[in-house]
């Protein structure tokens, strides 16, 4: 604290060439304040625009709800229950303790590459995906870690035992806690894992010939190949495999908005050749946005308000039932046929 306090209350100057003197602090209070400005800023857009978006979309349940009281408090926890509002609080929090506690606190802000790259989106989709996959895998690993604590507990704690210079030896195995820590920590980190961590002398020629020997030796080497290749090699398979899946997707959802009508799923050669042309098609007969507008339309409008159709619709759409989208017919197509 004492090193961020000095860091903060130092006055940094800057002497250029021509001999002008500029106050860093200043120019940080002022980019500071700027940020603040500008992530109130974030919070009220996103309060206008999306506010209503996700409230309905979270508040699909409790519609027919009457009481005005309870219907804005629900709306309240709905609406700060959201990640994307979440993240924007914080984005807040994390601006404001940067002027007022820490300039360090703007480091979080940095973490904001990751919602504006696509690409970077698909490298945490890749780990968040097979969450519960990494997460068995990850437990046994951990199994197998504590087998091998164990062992060495029982058998190699000698082999723990670091020897500091002019300060004597100390051992790092005193229980199978911190042998588990131990091996964990220092097998991972090392390259040849844990034997190059652990004493070498269980190696020595006068040894060779002993149960010790054969058991270090065989420790050393099941530890590198079941975790050190093995389980590892698993867990970036799987990261790896989820990588190429999420991004064999987007190809080929791209693919199919270039060539498919996204309402009708009709091709574009099928439309170019039997009915009006894929791009007028698309833009003007068939164009999704219209489809989505008359959704939020719907959705909009009171219930005992909605037209027989429109109530057809929206019982479709509240079911998820995609069937009343023209999945395979177009009119420009039919007339063509007739």
């Amino acid at each position: 604290m004492d090193r961020a306090e000095e860091y903060v209350n130092n006055s940094f100057l800057l002497r250029d060439v021509l001999g002008v003197t500029i106050n860093l602090w200043l120019m940080f209070l002022v980019l500071a304040v700027m940020h603040v400005l500008c992530s109130f800023q974030l919070v009220a857009s996103l309060m206008i625009r999306d506010a209503f978006v996700i409230m309905r979309r979270r508040w699909s349940n409790h519609l027919e709800q009457r009481n005005t009281l309870l219907k804005a408090l629900r709306g309240m926890i709905l609406l700060t229950s959201d990640w994307s509002v979440i993240y924007i609080y914080l984005y807040l929090m994390f601006s404001l303790a940067g002027l007022l506690i820490s300039p360090f606190f703007f480091v979080f802000h940095l973490f904001d590459i990751i919602p504006r790259s696509r690409i970077l989106h698909h490298v945490i989709m890749a780990i968040t995906k097979p969450a519960r996959s990494l997460a068995m895998t990850c437990i046994l690993g951990i199994i197998i870690i504590y087998t091998f604590a164990v062992v060495a507990y029982v058998f190699l704690r000698s082999a723990y035992v670091i020897d500091s210079d002019g300060e004597g030896s100390y051992s790092t195995c005193d229980s199978v806690f911190q042998c588990m820590l131990v091996t964990t920590a220092e097998g991972l980190t090392h390259g040849g894992g844990i034997a190059e961590f652990l004493d070498p002398k269980d190696y020595q020629e006068s040894n060779v010939f002993t149960a010790m020997f054969g058991l270090r030796y065989f420790f050393d080497i099941l530890f590198f190949v079941v975790v050190f290749i093995v389980l590892l090699n698993i867990i970036f398979g799987i990261i790896v495999d989820t990588f190429g899946e999420l991004r064999a997707i987007r190809s080929r959802t791209e693919e199919e908005m270039k060539d498919f009508c996204f309402i009708c799923s009709l091709s574009r050669y099928t439309l170019d050749h039997e009915g009006s042309g894929f791009t007028n098609h698309t833009r003007n007969e068939h164009r999704m946005w219209n489809y989505l507008f008359y959704l939020l339309y719907i959705q909009s409008k009171p219930v005992y308000d909605l037209t027989g159709l429109e109530t057809y619709v929206y019982e479709k759409y509240r079911k998820r039932d995609p069937s009343w989208f023209p999945v395979g017919r177009a009119q420009c197509v039919e007339q063509c046929v007739k």
